[in-house]
């Protein structure tokens, strides 16, 4: 039963996903540049939902009519209603920590290495 059902469950997705894109196309760009936490959520919904539920989630979810609008609207608060400030900082530190430098630092060096190969063509 699972395998069955999860794939009608992944059909079920990917239809409420195509009707959401169509209702997206009839909005003015500025209101879909605003709504992109939305259908970030609804994109990872569509792609990874029916692979991590159990019979009794998938069962609950064939029984509505809109599974991925009902759980849109939370799984976007889960992803973007909280401070991100430690991701961030944990990002920079790795960004830091592997060596790579800032635009500018990177810039900088260039044109102090540039100045030392002029300083040496004399």
């Amino acid at each position: 039963m699972s395998q069955d059902q999860n794939a009608i469950l992944q059909l079920r997705l990917d239809q409420n996903y195509q009707d959401y894109l169509a209702q997206l196309r009839e909005k003015p760009f500025e209101e879909i540049i605003r709504l992109a936490p939305e259908i970030t959520a609804a994109q990872q919904l569509c792609d990874e939902l029916a692979a991590v539920c159990d019979d009794d989630e998938v069962e609950y979810l064939l029984g509505l009519d809109n599974p991925l609008e009902v759980v849109r609207g939370y799984w976007e608060q889960e992803i973007s209603g909280y401070d991100h400030g430690e991701e961030m900082g944990h990002m920079l530190w790795h960004l830091r920590g592997c060596g790579r430098e800032s635009p500018a630092a990177g810039l900088a060096s260039k044109a102090k290495q540039k100045g030392k190969n002029t300083a040496h063509e004399r």
